[in-house]
């Protein structure tokens, strides 16, 4: 493999690979170096977490970016205690979906499907109504069918730590939470996101495991009884295992010669954090919405900072909002962005009439989400040299890795 303009021209060997700093990314590739073996992980990020990451808005440290919980899941939680080595402490109030005046179970499904059926209705498009409804039966048939292969698969001769694999859903409906985790309160990190990275520094750490920040995944070569080539912007990365998550962003994916295109949907997430004084006259640490022409996800992140609740009093607030491209792309200012936030928040009945906004900060965190049956198509034409490991619904990934 020959290197692109651009980018370094240096070589280096590891045993593993892994491409990406999420917390299950991080979990495997320490797994990988307890066995003795050489691994690296290579970030397109300056920090570890994907996703759950941190960022220091002003005089405020390490403030979460982004909207963020944890779905009941007992196996979840212990993961995740075990990662920032405290108990987590129990959301209040809960997560929740905002719909109307209502504040539904986070897990529900009811609102989402409520909204498509009156869109589809006031729209006048029975096709899609007939589409809609063939997909349902579909997802119900598919369900089945993964149910009783997972079932087949989790004997004690089937999966192994690290095997690929993929849930049919990207967020988890109540009916398929275990009934030991519905009665389960919502349970967070007290510093949220900031504990959750620095345990992910502290394994890599603990099991030597090299971390390449800053660096990005350009084409994989994957030839017989030879290393498997990594094209990255820092060099060449040869490695007898590579290990991506479904998140992984790879535009290039040769094996035995064979071209491979990967399709995937981008999940890239806009964010607006906004420093507000005013009263919270629904008090919440992290609630949904669905339909709404502003923003989908909001979070209380202020709760989680340290940093902020030392310097700021009772009636001064940190929240995140993660709104939609349109909106984003409609609002080029960050400052009328922000605005526009405050407003909609006012709308809603969750900050009180009168909220100043102080300060606010954007982001965007770009995110592609692999297909399920691709990722399959490529884990069996490279013997397994490329694994796969499921990382967009946190839970549910730790779950079936802890198979």
């Amino acid at each position: 493999m020959s290197s692109l303009g651009g980018v370094e021209n240096s070589t280096r060997e590891f045993e593993a690979v892994v491409v990406g700093g999420s917390p299950l990314m991080v979990f495997e590739a320490a797994r990988l170096s307890r066995e003795g073996k050489k691994v690296a992980i290579i970030d397109r990020k300056t920090s570890l977490g994907g996703a759950w990451h941190v960022a220091d808005l002003g005089d405020f440290e390490k403030v979460e970016m982004g909207c963020h919980y944890i779905e009941r899941s007992k196996v979840a939680y212990d993961f995740f205690e075990g990662l920032v080595g405290e108990p987590l402490e129990i959301m209040k109030p809960r997560p929740y979906f905002h719909w109307w005046v209502f504040r539904l179970d986070r897990a529900s499904t009811f609102a989402y499907r409520l909204y498509r059926f009156k869109k589809i209705l006031s729209e006048r498009d029975y096709r899609e109504l007939f589409e809609a409804s063939v997909r349902v039966m579909s997802r119900f048939f598919s369900r089945k069918l993964k149910a009783l292969n997972l079932q087949r698969i989790a004997k004690p001769d089937g999966v192994s730590i690290g095997d690929s694999f993929g849930p049919t859903h990207a967020t988890r409906p109540f009916k398929s939470l275990p009934k030991s985790d519905r009665k389960l309160p919502y349970r967070y990190p007290r510093e949220g996101c900031k504990q959750i990275v620095e345990g992910l520094e502290r394994i890599c750490s603990e099991n030597n495991v090299e971390v390449i920040f800053d660096t990005s995944l350009l084409a994989v070569d994957c030839v017989p009884n030879r290393l498997v080539d990594c094209l990255t912007t820092k060099g060449i990365l040869q490695c007898d295992e590579l290990v991506l998550s479904s998140c992984s962003q790879l535009d290039s994916l040769n094996i035995d010669g064979n071209d491979y295109s990967i399709s995937s949907f981008n999940g890239t997430q806009c964010s607006v954090v906004i420093h507000v004084k005013g009263k919270i006259v629904r008090p919440f640490t992290y609630f949904e919405i669905v339909g709404h022409d502003c923003f989908g996800r909001v979070s209380n992140v202020g709760i989680y900072s340290e940093s902020f609740l030392k310097q700021s009093n009772d009636s001064e607030h940190l929240i995140a909002v993660q709104v939609s491209s349109a909106f984003w792309e409609e609002h080029e200012d960050s400052l009328s962005r922000a605005e526009k936030v405050l407003e909609n928040l006012i709308s809603l009945g969750t900050i009180g009439k009168g909220a100043v906004l102080c300060k606010e900060w954007s982001e965007t965190f770009e995110n592609f989400v692999l297909s399920e049956s691709e990722i399959e198509k490529v884990v069996s034409s490279s013997n397994s040299r490329i694994r796969f490991l499921y990382t967009f619904n946190m839970s549910w990934s730790i779950e079936r890795y802890s198979l």
